[in-house]
């Protein structure tokens, strides 16, 4: 947001914009969270992602033409001009003018809007309902009868092409993870299937199948244990034990088909009911993306995981581990900004990734001062590193991010040692 002025090629507007950017420092922090409060985007690690519902909304804005909302263009005009009524070269009843205008254009266009062949495109699947190429639309594919719709976005979760290509040749298509309950934020998985639309014969729609209504006796099993006579079956987002029970049968086992995001393979399932364990099972995704190896261990009727030992780590002699030595500082990189006031014959070096001071001696210059130019996901500018070496403490900045995610401000000040930075908070 601070470098959005970069992104324009207008020099007059780029030069407006250079000195604020996008909001301010006081307010890009609750710009963000507002974004995140109405699902618009979320925080992944240290990243912002956009989310399914801001891709649909862009889409929207370019087809009833407000991409000037989107673009920092308009942010730029807008500082250009408010700079020029600050000089007298224009006025503030031209200004609101042309900004009440433009609201209102946007607002006939959306209030009228109606999708026509025009943002339509043709598929390379069919539809079940006709056998006729079926069309995407903003919101989703539809079928040239009219009978069937499939939206882009079901449960919170974005619906691949290729996801769409599949329910309506076979009708089902999972089970897929990555759907959103709109109550709790949880993420669950489920099936999609094509069912008739009872409200509304003779049209269809799209369903969710979340697996928990599954009528044991109505599954087809694939494997049955010799030694019990219990079958392992299928369900929509399940494999499914099941055992006799007078003339019926009961569940005594279940687990996912899909477990982050990774496939359980049916030869697996079955070792895990014979033997209690699966091999070891790659390529695993935790919550926060990372892959991971795992053996599935059954404990009665839950699932555990068991991962493998760690590669130990090398080792020097007396068994002391070895530590990787620290790359010195590339210092024919490095600009000097003189002397540091806070190192008496120190010398403030600035790196492309660190603020410095090296200080010659016996065994040639060595570092006695290190902070890195971006701190909890926040640039620190040069006149602030200048500050913290001239008095021992910076102003105060705003738009850290801590490990959680949240946002702070904070000054930074020299440690006792003076060979770092550290945080000070302000009173509450």
């Amino acid at each position: 947001m601070e470098g959005a002025g970069k992104l324009l090629n207008d020099e007059e507007l780029a030069e407006a914009m250079k000195e604020r950017g996008l909001g301010t420092p006081a307010t890009r922090a609750d710009i963000i969270d507002g974004l995140i409060n109405q699902k618009y985007v979320e925080r992944l690690q240290k990243d912002l992602m956009p989310t399914v519902k801001a891709e649909q909304l862009l889409q929207f804005l370019a087809a009833v033409k407000a991409e000037q909302l989107t673009s920092p263009a308009m942010t730029g005009e807008w500082e250009f001009k408010l700079r020029q009524i600050e000089h007298g070269k224009y006025t503030r009843t031209a200004f609101m003018r042309e900004i009440v205008d433009q609201t209102r254009g946007i607002v006939e266009r959306v209030k009228g809007f109606e999708e026509d062949d025009s943002v339509q495109k043709h598929c390379e699947f069919v539809s079940p309902t006709d056998g006729k190429p079926m069309f995407e639309t903003l919101r989703g594919y539809k079928s040239q009868d009219g009978i069937l719709m499939v939206y882009k976005i079901v449960g919170g979760r974005k619906i691949e092409e290729s996801e769409v290509a599949e329910l309506v040749a076979k009708g089902e298509v999972g089970p897929l993870e990555g759907f959103v309950s709109a109550k709790t934020g949880n993420r669950f998985t489920a099936k999609l299937r094509i069912v008739d639309d009872e409200k509304n014969a003779p049209r269809k729609k799209v369903e969710m199948d979340l697996g928990n209504k599954i009528e044991v006796g109505a599954l087809s099993p694939f494997w049955t244990d010799p030694a019990t006579g219990a079958e392992l079956c299928e369900a929509a987002t399940n494999y499914v034990l099941r055992e006799k029970e007078g003339e019926g049968w009961k569940s005594t086992f279940q687990i996912g088909r899909l477990m982050c995001q990774k496939p359980i393979p049916r030869e697996q399932v079955i070792k895990l009911v014979t033997e209690g364990k699966t091999d070891l099972i790659q390529a695993f995704i935790s919550k926060r993306g990372r892959p991971f190896d795992a053996f599935l261990v059954r404990q009665g009727a839950r699932i555990a995981w068991e991962f493998p030992p760690r590669e130990s780590k090398a080792k020097g002699e007396g068994g002391a581990r070895q530590r990787k030595p620290k790359t010195p500082p590339d210092f024919s990189k490095a600009v000097s900004h003189g002397e540091s006031k806070m190192h008496s014959g120190g010398e403030f070096m600035e790196t492309p990734d660190a603020y410095l001071v090296r200080k010659p001696g016996a065994g040639g210059d060595r570092v006695i001062f290190e902070m890195k130019r971006e701190i909890c996901q926040k640039q620190i500018p040069l006149e602030e590193a200048k500050r913290l070496l001239e008095t021992g403490r910076t102003e105060l900045i705003e738009g850290f991010v801590s490990k959680r995610g949240s946002n702070f401000s904070a000054y930074l000040v020299l440690s006792k040692t003076k060979s770092k930075a550290d945080f000070e908070f302000p009173p509450r």
